[in-house]
């Protein structure tokens, strides 16, 4: 099976993954699901569809304060902006996650 073969039942497993944990009400896992299939559609190029899924899975670790993965998250925002030639608003993620990395340094 091609890589791209692996991508699409990755995608499919995932989505169906993340209704699953929205019909439980597990943000969390909900979240972890929207940040896989972001990072999936990024290793695809596909950066609009990646950054849709990234930003709602960035939205959910802040809901439940999860700071390693909202860091995770702005990460990997700030790689597809890169990618993009976005570099401005790349830069202003990416120093998001830095102050995000000192809040975990301090506890």
């Amino acid at each position: 099976m091609s890589n791209q073969g692996h991508y699409v039942e990755a995608t499919s497993k995932l989505e169906a993954a993340h209704d699953d944990f929205v019909q439980m009400n597990d943000i969390r896992g909900a979240a972890q699901c929207s940040r896989s299939l972001g990072n999936t559609l990024l290793r695809q190029r596909k950066y609009d569809e990646a950054k849709e899924k990234l930003e709602a899975a960035h939205k959910e670790f802040i809901q439940i304060d999860d700071k390693i993965r909202i860091g995770l998250c702005l990460l990997s925002m700030g790689t597809i902006l890169l990618n993009q030639f976005q570099y401005a608003e790349a830069k202003r993620r990416l120093k998001m996650l830095m102050k995000c990395l000192s809040r975990l340094k301090t506890k």
